[in-house]
């Protein structure tokens, strides 16, 4: 549980880093889905690029952050 708790946590500004991109995911994903239920076909899933590219650069902001905090405990 301790896990999971530091994972959530953080830093606010990470959190809403992390905020706007799932929030941005969901939005683009239900305008793909729109596309493809009015457009009667699949279109090519480009909000993809968002969600991979976004969340790498979240891991990493995580990532990054997590250490920084590591390193300031560990003095």
């Amino acid at each position: 549980m301790t896990q999971l708790k530091s994972w959530f946590g953080g830093p606010a500004w990470l959190r809403a880093v992390a905020l706007v991109w799932a929030g941005g995911t969901a939005v683009q994903a239900v305008i793909w889905l729109l596309i493809c239920v009015l457009g009667g076909g699949l279109d090519g899933p480009w909000w993809l690029w968002w969600t991979v590219c976004g969340g790498l650069i979240v891991a990493v902001l995580r990532l990054l952050a997590h250490r920084a905090t590591a390193d300031r405990t560990s003095l």
